[in-house]
């Protein structure tokens, strides 16, 4: 039997604050997430193209086979903050 071993790179990215956030205006952080995921970290992850394997809540996992998405760990914050 051949085993075929695999580098991957793993993401886990969490949204700091996020219980402050949600307890002091639900709506409005939930909104910012959802544009938070779906302008900034889905196309920085399909950028690099890797992929996301779960979403939870305000964290998501996100995977590359190969090192080179670790770079990603650098994005800029939005607000243009690293």
């Amino acid at each position: 039997m051949r085993v075929e071993r695999k580098l991957a790179a793993i993401l886990a990215a969490d949204v700091v604050g996020y219980s402050r956030l949600i307890a002091e205006d639900e709506a409005r952080t939930l909104d910012a997430l959802r544009s938070l995921r779906r302008e900034s970290f889905e196309p920085l992850v399909e950028k690099h193209r890797g992929e996301v394997v779960k979403r939870m809540g305000n964290s998501w996992l996100a995977t590359r086979h190969f090192v080179q998405m670790t770079g990603m760990a650098t994005a800029p914050h939005p607000d243009g903050r690293r």
